[in-house]
């Protein structure tokens, strides 16, 4: 194993969590009239999970100055939601307000979806597989899978803790009394534990880990105090440090929102049930690689699930076809930029796979591997190790481990 073990074990019931492995005169404008979602162009309706909005954003941008362009209308209700939207034929519908996004990207813009009826999703977006969430999709709903999210224990930087087992999470979150017999310190209040709800992917995930402790253990025993969204559980991270609680302070987020908010939370390094020490994601507490993710040592993952109405792999809505084939397709060097800068990792730049939820895994070799272009967007510096290329000199400078000549890099394949 080449990678350093930087947090050396510790009993899982005893182990102290830590160890380490002025006012204006002018009149106010007027309100712009908020827009109808369907007179849009060409709506695509996205809901469920919230923790795949940062990188939805990156994509809504690309697509709305597409030609032709889509707009990407979207609700964040929680994983199992999104999947519930496709356990009817036809699909359920959303209502209300609707998010979406222009070029700029730079804030949510918001249009009224259709009164009364709806709109119709097309695209049902979860972090977890329906078995999951406990349902199964209709008969002609396939589940396409997208790049890579990585789900994690979080705590305020300020923290002195580090890493956390399989074993300590589990008395942490899987017992409803605070007594000492069924707590972890210092994460002995269950006010001070920002989760989800049963809904939530990234609650869903975690509680598959924790079922490896005892398979006994779902996403509704999970004990804390439950949030509507992943930027609700940073605000409460950020509220008990501010309150001087920031040793007991402990919440759950993917690393789409832990990556760009380093400065106010530090992931925890996981020790699964079996290992010897804890990872985190990526390679260092400083680097964004997903080394651990991608090769398996770090094991809260999966790849997002899209779940839309399709024939033959080809989704009934042409727009929701275009938004799939981009996510789940061979990618673009531009969108693997973008996924490296949002916390996610390609399916080209993975090395192992698994069938279920944080379950066994299996070597993988993409078809077209990219992982120094991926690397090297997310940490801003080529490894050393990358060699770059064109085809044109992708025979004399490419080796013969690394022949082949991938979004300006040589790679296995």
């Amino acid at each position: 194993m080449r990678d350093k073990l930087r947090f050396p074990r510790r009993r899982a019931f005893s182990m102290l969590a830590g160890m380490a492995c002025v006012l204006s005169s002018t009149l106010p404008a007027l309100a712009q009239a908020v827009p109808d979602c369907i007179a849009l162009p060409s709506p695509v309706y996205i809901a469920g999970s919230t923790a795949v909005k940062p990188f939805l954003i990156e994509i809504a941008k690309i697509l709305s100055v597409a030609n032709p362009p889509i707009t990407i209308v979207y609700q964040g209700q929680g994983s199992c939601t999104g999947v519930n939207y496709m356990t009817t034929t036809p699909a359920g519908a959303i209502s209300g307000t609707g998010t979406y996004w222009d070029a700029t990207g730079t804030a949510d813009l918001s249009c009224n979806l259709t009164a009364i009826t709806g709109d119709v999703v097309d695209i049902g977006v979860s972090d977890v597989f329906a078995a999951s969430c406990g349902m199964t999709a209709a008969a002609g709903v396939e589940d396409f899978h997208g790049p890579v999210q990585s789900m994690t224990f979080a705590v305020p930087v300020t923290s002195t803790q580090h890493v956390i087992s399989a074993e300590a999470a589990y008395m942490v979150f899987g017992f409803g009394a605070d007594t000492a017999a069924n707590s972890i310190a210092p994460w002995n209040d269950a006010t001070a534990m920002e989760v989800r709800s049963a809904s939530s992917g990234t609650q869903q995930m975690i509680s598959a880990a924790l079922a490896q402790v005892n398979p006994s253990f779902v996403a509704t025993k999970m004990k804390g105090v439950a949030n509507s969204g992943s930027g609700a559980v940073l605000t409460g991270l950020a509220t008990l440090a501010a309150a001087g609680n920031q040793e007991k302070a402990i919440g759950i987020l993917a690393t789409d929102l832990t990556d760009v908010n380093r400065a106010a939370v530090r992931e925890l390094a996981f020790q699964a049930v079996g290992q010897t020490c804890g990872y985190t994601p990526d390679s260092t507490e400083t680097s964004f690689d997903k080394k651990n993710v991608r090769d398996g040592h770090y094991q809260i993952w999966g790849p997002v699930h899209l779940l839309a109405p399709a024939t033959g792999g080809v989704a009934t809505s042409a727009g929701a076809n275009t938004i799939i084939s981009y996510l789940s397709g061979s990618p673009s060097e531009a969108l693997i930029a973008v996924e490296a800068k949002k916390g996610v990792v390609p399916d080209c730049a993975m090395r192992t796979q698994h069938a279920g939820e944080v379950g066994p895994m299996s070597s993988y070799m993409p078809a077209h591997s990219c992982e120094c272009a991926f690397v090297t967007a997310a940490n801003g510096v080529a490894p050393a190790a990358c060699i770059a290329c064109t085809a044109a000199t992708a025979a004399t400078v490419c080796p013969a481990t690394a022949p082949a000549c991938n979004f300006g890099y040589c790679e296995v394949q």
